[in-house]
């Protein structure tokens, strides 16, 4: 529970690159988020012990989100028309979910169109894992007129044993071999 004023509108100042930003006392869906001398050049990510792409800023949270130049991302309440979407906003894509023996989980994306998308930087040591694209990107692109295509993870601070599980779109037309590093 938290106690003061009622924020519905706050000006977050933010600098070139990435930044972390809260929220004000009711939830704003990333949409609503009204840019000023910046542009978002990334989604907007919560830290659960892995990053994860969020559609809406709650209250008493804080998100890495990555803008070019410097300025205010205003935050304003919708009373009438909140963005809450259950659906994942990447529905042609395949979802690799990596989960350590301690729980920690981090998704991450593959798509036969679109754009990458940058992970925010690593967490501290200590904190959680960090599983991503040797790139340093949530989600890479593969079209399958690529061919063969190798796209190595990297693996910090995860418990052993891991699970991989994944959910794969038959409609992007890619298929996939799971291999050590190690091996040929």
């Amino acid at each position: 529970r938290f106690l003061g004023t009622w924020k519905d509108r706050m000006d977050m100042s933010v600098q070139n690159g990435w930044n972390i930003i809260g929220s004000i006392s009711g939830p704003v869906g990333t949409g609503d988020v009204i840019p000023n001398n910046v542009t978002v050049i990334s989604q907007y990510f919560e830290y659960d012990g892995g990053y994860n792409p969020v559609q809406t800023l709650e209250p008493g949270q804080g998100y890495w989100v990555k803008v070019s130049g410097s300025g205010t991302l205003t935050l304003p309440y919708q009373y009438l028309a909140l963005y809450r979407a259950n659906d994942d906003p990447r529905p042609l894509v395949d979802e690799f979910t990596l989960v350590d023996s301690l729980g920690f989980r981090q998704r991450l994306f593959i798509s036969n169109g679109g754009d990458r998308v940058e992970m925010p930087p690593d967490a501290p040591n200590g904190a959680g894992i960090s599983v991503r694209f040797t790139s340093g990107n949530f989600q890479e692109i593969v079209r399958p007129e690529d061919g063969r295509v190798a796209l190595p993870i990297s693996l910090h601070r995860v418990r052993y044993p891991v699970t991989l599980r994944w959910r794969v779109n038959p409609a992007n037309g890619i298929s996939y071999w799971i291999k050590n590093g190690n091996t040929p």
